[in-house]
């Protein structure tokens, strides 16, 4: 089976995390962006948060992007929306140094990528990037709490062996523990929101014109269909597995 985010490239995914669209938009709210002000998203996939935030901020967008298939994907949508020169993507691995100055961002945020890396070093490479009075915004799905090693490690085993990428962290890090560990970078007024607290009493369908783009993108790849809908269906069946999940959206600031 060909990994799943290369699939989610292809066809040009888009929201691909805890809470979806509905997450994004409160992670677009809390931005407090000036249009002379950078944001850094850190494993941004196929750019659609970057090209709201640049539309509505009028900042300048980077997208830090390991995979080449995703990178490709945003670009085409950075072009497709006339923001190339406003928002830039560079290929790196967001496990490594990141190949950004110190102090150069107002923003640094992630959905659904830091519990795939090494959460530390993700919140130490932030702080250094972050300008003073920067903020950090996180949507992750992070394990709950008094949950053993060994079910960690077997709920990340079949989530390797399905989706290619682990459920959450390799460590058994509860909310509690993602706090303190964002404590311990230096990293103050911190907040962990519970994501189902945070999305619409009423989750609608998603508006007519999306669900048709989604369509387009699907038919305009479909060899990968029986991809999507076998994930569809190991969700559905092995859903039981992830009950010792649950989401957070995590918000920092780095002292002035």
């Amino acid at each position: 089976m060909t990994h799943y985010l290369d699939v989610q490239a292809r066809l040009g995914g888009e929201f691909i995390h805890p809470g979806a669209r509905d997450l994004t938009e409160v992670l677009l709210s809390r931005a407090q962006l000036r249009p002379t002000d950078q944001a850094l998203e850190i494993g941004g996939g196929t750019g659609a948060t970057a090209v709201l935030l640049a539309q509505r901020t009028d900042a300048r967008v980077h997208l830090l992007e390991r995979s080449g298939l995703m990178l490709a994907a945003a670009q085409e949508r950075f072009c497709a929306h006339s923001l190339s020169a406003q928002v830039t993507a560079t290929q790196a691995d967001a496990g490594s140094a990141w190949p950004f100055a110190a102090a150069g961002f107002q923003l640094v945020y992630a959905e659904s990528v830091v519990a795939l890396l090494d959460v530390q070093h993700v919140l130490a490479e932030a702080v250094r990037v972050l300008r003073p009075g920067g903020r950090l915004i996180m949507n992750e799905r992070v394990w709950k709490a008094e949950i053993s090693q060994s079910e960690v490690n077997r709920v990340n085993t079949f989530s390797r062996r399905v989706y290619g990428i682990p459920a959450a962290t390799d460590r058994a890090l509860d909310g509690g523990a993602w706090l303190q560990l964002m404590r311990d970078a230096g990293l103050v007024d911190l907040s962990a929101e519970a994501v189902t607290a945070l999305l619409p009493a009423e989750r609608w369908r998603a508006p007519l014109a999306r669900r048709f783009n989604r369509l387009r993108r699907y038919a305009r790849h479909p060899d990968l269909m029986w991809q999507v809908w076998r994930a569809k269906w190991q969700n559905h069946r092995y859903g039981a597995l992830f009950a010792n999940l649950e989401s957070f959206l995590f918000t920092a600031r780095k002292p002035t």
